[in-house]
């Protein structure tokens, strides 16, 4: 929890002791780079040697049979055996035969090999594998080697209390030691219990803040309610104009939002596609506005597109819409001959499928969705009021508990009659049919979509038009018995 290493100012006398440690340590690496490590030795009795070829084989065999061995011992032993020579050439044995005593360095061999009747020596540079019985000890090498074995010991236990001294667990410190952990000890109990009380007046302090917070975001959301209540930030743009709605008539909202990237390609033989916005299409189309309010007393909220995304469509309207409001929430308001169009914020107002939850709603229920419906309803609540669009024969206080007030989550597709009803559909589709008749399903409706180039392909053929999401229609088909 806490640093205990601050930063240490040496005395005088502690800077001077430090700075002959330092020098002796660098002595000490000097000489240990520049010295040898004594090799043992021997005397070479060339009439007692003997090739070690066999021996070498017998080597490689346990080598090879030993199936124990991980990869890299193995590498390693196969790399040791390579670098031993098993024989002498004669023109180097005609050499040692001139020579009156031949003093060699010689080793063991590796634990893996190990041979009570073999070891390895050096001449010239290479590693000869060879019998022990060619090679005579010297007594006086054996006395040197003890002796600097005896020094290694001693400058391992000097090693030893180098170490004890640096981690302070030599007995000469370790009662200082012990004394400073228990100062640390305390010194951590009181600093974790001053964390424990800051922590709890930090959460105290969090919990008054986020309420001042809460209260805030509801005075400010109060405030534009109000506003919007009082007409303000919605610019209305007239469409149409005459005789209004009977007031005694129901108002129906609409909960559905159309999606115009989904209805305006589709629709296309029903308005002038060269229109220079969708407030021009509407004036000049009454087949449009009776596909988007089929009410002539409602209110019908519009969006550009259901998922996000660019597209290229050769549409004028969509165009307009895609460069000028392309995150706004549109709302068409239909009272008898009178039309009226504006977009809304799109800061403060989002929609992602419903104007006002319903149960055919599947929508997550978040803060911003929360106050959207909050501005809309005070918007609307604001229109009876003043009767400047809307009008009912009686004062409205609450839009969803009024009984002349209709939240219509059916568009007008689902009622539409132009072809048949679902029930006369079904009767005319199965009037054939008998009992045991096989029964088709599709397997699949979709559409598929396809960059090409700058344009865009789909299954049916309808190209930069075939924008409706989640609908397709694919070959296959699924037959119950």
């Amino acid at each position: 929890m806490v640093n205990f290493n601050p930063n240490i100012y040496y005395s005088d006398k502690a800077s001077e002791a430090k700075e002959r440690y330092q020098n002796a340590k660098k002595e000490t690496e000097s000489f240990s780079q520049n010295s040898q490590k004594p090799h043992q030795t021997a005397n070479f009795l060339l009439e007692n040697y003997h090739s070690t070829e066999d021996l070498k084989e017998t080597f490689e065999n346990k080598l090879v049979n030993d199936s124990h061995l991980s990869y890299k011992e193995r590498d390693y032993y196969q790399n040791c055996l390579k670098s031993y020579h098993t024989s002498l050439s004669n023109p180097l044995q005609n050499l040692l035969k001139n020579q009156e005593t031949i003093t060699v360095p010689i080793k063991d061999l590796p634990d893996y090999f190990k041979d009570d009747k073999a070891c390895l020596m050096t001449l010239y540079g290479k590693t000869y594998l060879v019998l022990k019985n060619c090679l005579e000890h010297q007594a006086s090498n054996e006395l040197m080697v003890t002796n600097t074995n005896a020094l290694q010991v001693q400058q391992e236990a000097l090693e030893d209390t180098k170490k004890a001294l640096q981690d302070f667990t030599d007995d000469s410190l370790k009662e200082d030691l012990e004394a400073i952990n228990a100062l640390k000890a305390q010194m951590e109990a009181q600093i974790k219990a001053l964390y424990e009380k800051q922590s709890l007046k930090l959460a105290a302090l969090q919990e008054q803040i986020a309420k001042y917070e809460h209260d805030l975001f509801i005075m400010r959301t109060d405030l534009t309610a109000y506003e919007y209540r009082q007409g303000l930030g919605v610019n209305m743009t007239s469409l149409k104009q005459g005789q209004g709605a009977p007031k005694e008539q129901p108002l129906t909202i609409y909960q559905k939002l159309i999606f115009l990237d989904e209805d305006l390609p589709r629709l296309t033989a029903l308005y002038d596609t060269t229109s220079s916005s969708l407030e021009e299409a509407l004036k000049t189309s009454d087949a449009l506005l009776e596909h988007f309010c089929p009410s002539n007393k409602a209110i019908v909220f519009l969006k550009q597109r259901r998922s996000e995304g660019t597209y290229e469509l050769n549409n004028t309207v969509m165009r307009f819409i895609q460069n000028t409001m392309p995150n706004h929430i549109g709302m068409l308001i239909r009272n008898g001959d009178n039309v009226w169009l504006t977009w809304l914020d799109d800061k403060s107002i989002h929609l992602d499928e419903d104007s006002f939850g319903s149960k055919a709603s599947q929508e997550d229920m978040t803060v911003d969705l929360l106050k959207s419906r909050h501005y809309l309803n005070n918007i609307l609540l604001g229109f009876l009021e003043r009767g400047d669009y809307l009008q009912l024969d009686h004062p409205v206080s609450n839009l969803f508990e009024d009984k002349d007030i209709i939240f219509a989550t059916a568009d007008n597709q689902i009622v539409d009659t132009t072809y048949l009803t679902l029930s006369e559909l079904l009767n005319s589709v199965n009037h054939y049919n008998s009992p045991g008749d096989p029964i088709y399903l599709f397997n699949a409706i979709r559409d598929s979509r396809t960059n090409v180039g700058r344009g865009i392909e789909t299954y049916r053929g309808r190209g930069e038009n075939g924008l409706t999401d989640g609908a397709f229609v694919d070959n296959g088909e699924q037959l119950l018995t």
